[in-house]
């Protein structure tokens, strides 16, 4: 399905136009348009796009997230994107070719830096075609250019631009009433300035709609419902049309009445009877035709003065208004009016949609539905650039189609019984609580936690159908029956271990109060490594906002030697594909190349011939610095002929001393999400967690659990 993202750069007063008019294009070649408003956004809360695309268009579905709103404290921006994810991949389900999902982005401009994040995030997960929606504002490509740099947007996604080109009347001044005449003005210089500024998307082309005078036209009734007036004299109300609104002044009707356009509103004061007069004279003797009257001062109108202007309106069919504002509030409300808002006017809708429409030629139509190799599913692809939210969510739906059963030894921690109703309530995994049943019922009430659905194992009730199988496996070391008590009695983190070795459940996960080494040692010394790995290693996901890095190993292997280094990173390799990552391995070191000599480089440059030996389809490089195994800028510098090209998304480090360094370093300093440490090389997914994890910590380790688990 082609999806195309529509990123305005500013709050544009005829947005809603551009929607109706490409909507309308694409049904006229039998397109099936499905419209997404991913974000409802506060500046956009009055425009209610659905109502209109309903009144111009009989198929095109609509769709909103309902009640998120930037910037206010109801905005989480995960659930968000979870919301969002689950629906644009629910559109997608339908391959019909004839189907395109238009997507409406944020704000450029918009103050909350988020806003702009999300529209990074939506074309993450869609691969849209991207459409910049500008006004005639000559300072708005240097938002789009600096958006583009910012979010390194590829100039292939970007299919071009539709500019608005409109003038709107100059603010009013208070002191002196000016006519108010909403006429087309098109500054050809103005529009030569803007094609000028972008130059840089001289090969996207540029759609330019010009306002045109007969779109600027509402009904009387419109007016009448936004001043919220008394209606004197209906007359044609509902018919009658506004394209212009002048102060009523003596001078015009004694000389220049005839140079009055038909469709305007007069407004004048009550206490000015002299005009108001003229005014009904002139229409009487078919000399005025004007489309509406409006009277200000309404509060200074007796029950005589209105008995009688009613007596003289009424056999016209002109519309009288009358409003208790004074001819300035009045002036600066009409001034606030959107003349663009039509509601319920269906007519005048379908006349801007045709008007609009005609500007998108069948090339330019044809051009943005063609059909190219682009993934439009979050979960189809190895992805190199992964954001951090697009991760998470990627890792939650992975695990929720697992859906595997996992054990939590340390059940009594109110983060891991917290992490275990979360984890149920979404549908993450089944997760087993090891623990004391009261205590832990009792942690979960004073925290309001919901425990419905959740498992939980009183080891004392269970420890001894393990004794023997643990006797059976650490005969050799040693193991007694009396031992095998003594130790699955006391340490619940054994216990899940025996449970996993017997296949009752699918991985663990601990860590919280115990050390690494606690939460290790019985998997080496129960369930071991795989048979084609000679060590357990460990790796961290990364998660910076803009992509998802491994770092490995973290936590495991202290000083290991090349051939153990080389393992790791192949196991890395292996995992970054599980998770849906594109391997690049750095080997990192302090030295890129041949820029240094040392025995730490010369292990890291010998791991790297062993990775190429055993696993040559892997894209690898070594020894090379940090920074030029991530950023494209340096490497361009320090390795030019690097197969990394600073796009690494895997870095192994030489020793546990600069892992375990690097990882926390940037994790606080970034203040970033870091998933880990995921164990590779075992048997079965045994993951431990740092003792400072956070809940979501726990939660997206036992998602990855669930995700190693997968058969």
């Amino acid at each position: 399905m082609n999806t195309i993202i529509l990123i305005p750069v500013n709050p544009l007063r005829d947005l809603i136009h551009i929607m109706m008019g490409l909507v309308h294009s694409l049904e006229r070649i039998k397109k099936r348009v499905y419209f997404f408003e991913p974000i409802f956004d506060e500046k956009r809360r009055n425009v209610n796009i659905e109502n209109f695309l309903k009144f111009t268009s009989n198929k095109c579905a609509y769709q909103k997230i309902q009640k998120k709103i930037i910037g206010s404290e109801i905005f989480e921006k995960e659930k968000i994107l979870d919301e969002i994810v689950d629906i644009y991949e629910l559109f997608t389900k339908d391959k019909d070719p004839n189907k395109i999902c238009l997507i409406l982005g944020n704000y450029l401009k918009d103050e909350y830096y988020l806003s702009k994040f999300i529209n990074y995030e939506i074309l993450q997960f869609t691969s849209a075609k991207i459409i910049f929606l500008t006004f005639n504002d000559n300072g708005c490509y240097k938002f789009v250019l600096k958006y583009i740099e910012h979010l390194k947007i590829s100039k292939k996604d970007i299919f071009g631009i539709i500019n608005y080109s409109s003038n709107y009347p100059k603010k009013l001044s208070n002191k002196k009433f000016l006519d108010i005449l909403y006429k087309e003005r098109i500054q050809e210089e103005k529009h030569q300035e803007f094609k000028k500024n972008f130059k840089y998307f001289s090969k996207h082309r540029i759609i330019e709609i010009k306002r045109n005078v007969e779109m600027i036209s509402i009904r009387s009734i419109d007016i009448s419902n936004y001043l919220k007036s008394n209606v004197l004299n209906r007359g044609e109300i509902n018919t009658r049309r506004i394209s212009s609104i002048m102060v009523g002044k003596r001078k015009i009707f004694n000389d220049e009445f005839d140079q009055i356009p038909n469709e305007t509103l007069i407004f004048s004061s009550s206490n000015d009877l002299t005009t108001i007069t003229s005014v009904y004279l002139l229409i009487l003797e078919g000399n005025l035709k004007v489309s509406t009257l409006l009277i200000t001062d309404g509060l200074d109108i007796d029950r005589n003065l209105y008995n009688h202007l009613h007596r003289l309106f009424y056999n016209t069919y002109l519309p009288v208004l009358i409003v208790e504002e004074n001819l300035l509030e009045i002036t600066i409300k009409l001034r606030e009016f959107d003349f663009m808002r039509y509601h319920q006017d269906i007519h005048q809708l379908k006349k801007i949609r045709n008007y609009v429409s005609t500007h998108f030629k069948k090339g330019w139509i044809e051009s943005l539905i063609k059909k190219e190799k682009r993934h439009d599913s979050i979960s189809l692809k190895l992805r190199e650039n992964i954001s951090s939210t697009i991760f998470r969510h990627k890792l939650i739906n992975l695990a929720k189609k697992n859906k595997r059963t996992i054990v939590l030894p340390e059940g009594e921690s109110y983060k891991i019984i917290q992490a275990a109703s979360i984890c149920e309530k979404r549908g993450i995994a089944n997760c087993i609580l090891i623990g004391d049943p009261k205590k832990i019922q009792k942690i979960a009430i004073s925290y309001d936690i919901n425990l419905k659905d959740i498992k939980i194992i009183d080891p004392k009730l269970i420890y001894h159908k393990y004794i023997d199988t643990l006797v059976a496996s650490r005969k050799k070391k040693g193991m007694n029956h009396s031992i095998a008590s003594q130790q699955l009695s006391k340490n619940n983190i054994l216990l899940a271990t025996m449970m996993l070795h017997e296949n009752e459940v699918d991985g663990l996960v601990s860590g919280i109060v115990n050390t690494t080494a606690d939460t290790i040692r019985p998997a080496l010394q129960i369930i071991k490594t795989k048979p084609e790995s000679s060590i357990i290693s460990s790796i961290f996901f990364m998660l910076f906002p803009e992509r998802t890095i491994i770092f490995g190993d973290c936590a495991i292997n202290v000083n290991p030697n090349s051939e153990e280094l080389s393992e790791i990173a192949i196991q890395s390799a292996d995992s970054a594909i599980k998770f849906g990552i594109i391997p690049k391995i750095a080997m990192v070191s302090y030295s890129t190349g041949y820029s240094a000599e040392g025995k730490s480089v010369e292990k890291v440059r010998s791991a790297v011939e062993i990775i190429r030996k055993k696993r040559p389809e892997l894209i690898v490089d070594g020894p090379i610095q940090y920074d030029a195994a991530i950023s494209e800028q340096v490497a361009n510098q320090k390795s030019p002929d690097s197969n990394l090209s600073g796009k690494a998304t895997i870095f192994i480090f030489p020793n546990l001393d600069t892992g375990n360094v690097v990882y926390k370093a940037v994790q606080r300093a970034a203040n970033l999400t870091s998933v880990g440490p995921v164990l590779q090389g075992i048997r079965k997914p045994v993951n431990d967690l740092s003792r400072g994890s956070s809940i979501k910590d726990i939660v997206y380790t036992i998602a990855a659990t669930s995700i190693q688990s997968s058969r």
